[in-house]
């Protein structure tokens, strides 16, 4: 194991201690970012760093009060903007670690928007980072589909559609398609 992947792995590790339903969600997002990845043909170095930042791809929500992280209802517009910051929260705690410099571009810009409407920098297009509009699709497709204390689990068929329904503004329509023609789509 290489230096950035060894802390990598304890950082994810002491998420796993800290927030153990983050660590279970970040999980799942690097299993959905490696299958797409696999479906466009990134080598294994890009594999690697597109894993490790979806494994800490939240890592700044650790800044975020309890109380509007687990909110069950509504955000306030205040509580939203809160939320929002954690992307920039979790480049911050890596981006001085020189063996994890490279995962801050993914951190960072995961909820950046094909059509600029994204955050924290509102990016559009390619000049989204390839890894940050990979995480972007496994991200919102394991919200959607896992229960939130404001709303329950989609199906991942309703997941799909919001998918579709978002390929071209949200996420990158290229992807998304690559997306749904994994496996776990075909019995949905």
């Amino acid at each position: 194991m290489d230096e950035r992947a060894a802390i990598s792995s304890f950082l994810s590790d002491l998420i796993n201690i800290e927030q153990p339903g983050l660590y279970e969600h970040s999980k799942r997002v690097a299993e959905y970012a490696l299958m797409l990845a696999d479906k466009i043909g990134l080598d294994e170095s890009q594999r690697q760093m597109i894993y490790e930042s979806a494994m800490l791809h939240d890592i700044g929500k650790s800044e975020i009060p309890d109380h509007i992280l687990n909110k069950p209802g509504r955000l306030t517009p205040e509580e939203y903007d809160v939320i929002k910051e954690h992307t920039i929260a979790g480049y911050n705690a890596i981006k001085d670690i020189n063996e994890l410099k490279s995962l801050g571009p993914a951190i960072l810009h995961h909820h950046e928007r094909i059509d600029g409407q994204g955050y924290p920098c509102g990016l559009h297009g390619d000049d989204i980072p390839l890894a940050a509009r990979i995480l972007a699709i496994a991200d919102s497709f394991d919200a959607m589909t896992s229960y939130r204390p404001y709303r329950k689990a989609m199906t991942i068929q309703e997941a799909a559609d919001e998918l579709r329904a978002n390929s071209g503004s949200q996420f990158d329509g290229r992807l998304v398609d690559c997306f749904l023609s994994l496996s776990i789509f075909n019995n949905s």
